[in-house]
């Protein structure tokens, strides 16, 4: 008899294993683990797990961030690794977990419930049977590589364990039976989307859900056609700069469910979870606490593509009418208001629940200004140069015209420039400019009309939209060293002219645009800037469906259509304790 049951039991699969633990893209948005931070979750019974940020854990030679967790795990079948992480660590690669021991302990107590549950149900008759689980965890599980990409799956880890019995029967000492079960579990996981996210602490937007799946594979001696062993599905829910806000686990069991004996009560087993309230330590949310610090008297140097320092130095905030903002000061003052950058040039800003917001409008608009009547200043040499190289060519000329113009611009008094939600790829609008071009035309008389000079104008109106976007996270090298993981963020701006002259709206070319990818060092703020910008106003009116303008390939060529500039930084000093190294001046 005993022989037969343990061939019956040579039918089975045993385990059902999903160690994947959930992961972010930039660690302070996803997974904020601010020192006094906690998270309070409900599970479906009404039962409450609290989660507290921990102090770091130094083990020889790495450090880890750390969580602690009330009440403590007591029945180690309900642990799940995606949810109760104690150590973590990010890289460049991602985000890995380090729970070894936990998943030691869930391996080991769901095989001991699913062998009593089955001795329990179909206990061996005349026979004395024993057990033993062993498991082979690797140290690490990638919970989440970086860049992050929807639906692109990747493996989280690969576990094995082995459960031996022996068997004995006390009617016979001297048979004895052994069976030893071999399993190997391989886990994806995937990033399936975003989504809005409802729960007891309110409504969250733009969660990621990652998605991890096991597949569970076993080599045995005694290895049948059986059924197909049951796996394991999590879900979570990250929201930014709040972290974990839901987790949903469908757990097969996979030892019962493969057994032949319909009696056995086999289950899927679902827990869930959902955020109750929270606290987030609130210098984990502030954007210049990370890529943007600028205590008083900190000081950052950068150096031109042609050699040029500029100096960016922290000062005391400024007040304005019904408002206090803090304030930059940049040596040399700008003179050439066309090489303006909001990016790296503004001198007033404001820490808001959304993020960085510069206070710029002015100067924004006064370097659109100074491009465009630079711009204007070389239309009028063109058209002048083209009457006179027509008069010296003896080209008839129905009319010449003497030219004034006039250059008015207006921009939005705010830009966001660095949102407090760090989410990769998705845009937000900086800002909006809007600029008049008025141009007098005065016609000259001449031999065939000669009569009085009359005047006629014409009035473009040009509208710049920036937009901001989350590139990714990239090493950079500077003079002042090299920085890891820093935050690339690129500004494109959106330009479109119109007139109310049909036919010049209809046959304009595209305007010129600009592009400035800024890289932002954690706890250093910007440590390299690179600008490309094309003419706006001339590059439309050189592409004209006739280019009645007369501008050429080599007119574009000799005024610099292409500007390319950039800033690294050279040396910098963070006051306040915030940050201190890079090369003193």
């Amino acid at each position: 008899m005993l022989r037969t049951y343990c061939l019956i039991l040579g039918f089975v699969l045993i385990l059902c294993f999903s160690a994947t633990l959930f992961g972010n893209e930039i660690v302070p948005t996803y997974f904020p683990h601010s020192l006094g931070s906690h998270w309070v979750y409900i599970d479906q019974d009404g039962n409450e797990v609290n989660r507290k940020a921990a102090a770091d854990k130094v083990i020889p030679a790495e450090t880890y961030h750390a969580f602690s967790y009330e009440p403590a795990v007591e029945d180690w079948v309900h642990f799940i690794p995606h949810f109760q992480p104690t150590r973590f660590r990010a890289d460049e690669g991602g985000v890995t977990f380090y729970s070894k021991e936990e998943v030691k302990r869930f391996i080991k107590t769901r095989l001991s419930n699913e062998m009593e549950t089955l001795l329990r149900f179909e206990p061996p008759p005349d026979a004395e049977l024993s057990y033993e689980i062993t498991t082979e965890v690797p140290d690490e599980f990638l919970t989440l590589p970086l860049p992050i990409t929807l639906n692109e799956e990747w493996d989280t880890y690969k576990l094995k364990a082995t459960l031996d019995i022996k068997g004995n029967n006390p009617s016979e000492p001297d048979e004895t039976i052994r069976m030893s079960f071999d399993f190997t579990i391989f886990e994806t996981g995937t990033v399936v989307g975003t989504e809005t996210v409802k729960t007891p602490a309110g409504n969250f937007e733009e969660c990621l859900k990652i998605e991890y799946k096991t597949e569970t594979e076993m080599t045995s001696l005694y290895q049948r056609d059986e059924n197909d062993p049951g796996e394991t599905t999590t879900t979570i829910w990250i929201a930014p700069n709040v972290g974990i806000v839901k987790c949903h686990r469908e757990m097969e069991d996979m030892f019962l469910k493969t057994l032949p004996i319909d009696r056995l009560p086999v289950t899927n087993a679902e827990h869930s979870l959902e955020l109750k309230e929270f606290e987030i330590n609130p210098t984990e949310l502030e954007a210049e606490t990370k890529y943007f610090p600028m205590s008083t008297g900190s000081y950052w140097i950068y150096v031109d593509q042609d050699g040029n320092e500029l100096t960016r130095r922290s000062i005391d905030d400024v007040v304005i009418p019904e408002q206090r903002l803090n304030a930059i000061e940049h040596t040399p003052t700008i003179d050439n208001w066309e090489d303006y950058s909001i990016y790296t040039n503004a001198s007033l800003y404001k820490v808001t629940d959304d993020g960085i917001v510069f206070h710029a409008g002015n100067e924004v608009a006064k370097g659109v200004q100074a491009r465009l009547k630079k711009e204007m200043d070389v239309v009028e040499k063109i058209t002048k140069r083209v009457q006179e190289e027509n008069a010296a060519n003896n080209v008839q000329q129905r009319n010449t015209f003497d030219t004034e113009y006039e250059v008015v611009a207006t921009a939005s008094e705010e830009s966001h420039f660095l949102p407090n939600t760090i989410i990769s790829d998705k845009e937000w609008e900086v800002a909006k400019t809007t600029a008049k071009i008025n141009v007098k035309y005065t016609r000259n008389p001449n031999e065939q009309n000669n009569f009085n000079r009359d005047i006629h104008r014409n009035l473009w109106t040009i509208t710049i939209i920036y937009k901001g976007k989350i590139i990714g996270i990239e090493p950079v090298n500077t003079p002042a060293g090299n920085f890891d993981e820093c935050l690339k963020v690129e500004f494109r701006s959106e330009t479109s002219i119109d007139s109310p002259n049909r036919y010049q709206s209809q046959n304009f070319g595209e305007p010129g645009e600009s592009t400035t990818t800024i890289w932002f060092a954690p706890n250093v703020g910007i440590v390299k800037s690179q600008r490309q910008s094309e003419h706006i106003f001339l590059k439309a009116l050189s592409e004209t469906s006739e280019n009645e303008s007369g501008i050429t390939e080599e007119d574009m060529a000799s005024f610099n259509a292409i500007d390319i500039k950039t800033l690294e930084i050279k040396s910098y000093e963070i006051k306040n304790g915030e940050v201190e190294k890079g090369n003193r001046k």
